[in-house]
């Protein structure tokens, strides 16, 4: 898909939501909504016009299928929405150097709408993903990934591959890598995690990844991860299976 069409699709996908919010404002504040859009909406409907059909045309492209629907939920540990994005993640960061990443960890909050059971578009893609986010390699320290899962353990839990935490009181129990718990004796002793230059940049309180040992961009936006994904798929799948472990 050529850049200028990715922008163009997230202008078409925000103009309305953004308008919505505009006017609720306007209507709390007392003030007479027009009808008309403000003059950059305006500007913005004027450089959509000309793509509109072929862009269309792209958002409806039927790209795989899902036998079950995976719903953006944000109160549960874990979920399959979650699982899914996490596990083409690491697995697109596996096939560029599977020596290099060890987990794959991202955040609820990014995952912007559900997938839907049945045919699944290049619109619901965007839909899920429209921030511009890129994919990269940040390599950890073991004091630094211990932050990671005291973070993970106060959260409640955020999408993982390749890793599961075990969680008591909010403070992590047994966090573990492909299956073998991560302790002060274990032999390794840095840790590189896939995930968006968003959360490598700190963001939703991800701290632990600033100043890093190294970091690699993969030169490829999470969104195209997932078309990527998806057009490789057919049908998509995902499970739970106790990544995230709450103990009571």
């Amino acid at each position: 898909m050529k850049p200028y069409y990715s922008i163009i699709i997230i202008l078409i996908l925000g103009i309305s939501s953004c308008k919505s919010k505009k006017i609720n404002a306007y209507e709390k504040r007392g003030h007479i909504v027009l009808e008309d859009s403000t003059l950059s909406n305006t500007a913005i409907h004027h450089l959509i016009e000309p793509y509109k059909d072929s862009l269309s045309s792209i958002m409806s492209e039927v790209i795989t299928h899902s036998d079950t629907a995976m719903k953006r939920i944000k109160t549960e540990p874990e979920t399959l929405l979650g699982n899914f994005v996490a596990d083409l993640v690491y697995d697109y960061g596996k096939k560029q150097d599977a020596s290099k990443v060890d987990f794959c960890l991202l955040n609820f909050g990014g995952l912007r709408n559900s997938l839907p059971k049945g045919d699944i578009n290049v619109r619901h893609v965007f839909q899920l993903m429209p921030f511009e986010n890129s994919l990269v390699n940040i390599t950890i320290s073991y004091d630094s990934l211990k932050s990671l899962t005291s973070y993970l353990a106060k959260q409640g839990g955020q999408p993982l591959a390749n890793a599961k935490i075990m969680i008591k009181d909010s403070v992590c129990q047994e966090f573990s890598i492909a299956s073998e718990i991560i302790t002060s004796s274990y032999t390794k002793k840095t840790f590189t995690i896939i995930t968006s230059d968003y959360l490598a940049n700190g963001g939703d309180h991800m701290v632990f990844f600033l100043n890093p040992i190294k970091r690699e961009s993969l030169h490829i936006k999470l969104r195209d991860a997932i078309l990527i994904h998806c057009r490789a798929n057919d049908p998509i799948k995902a499970q739970i299976e106790g990544r995230v472990i709450q103990l009571k």
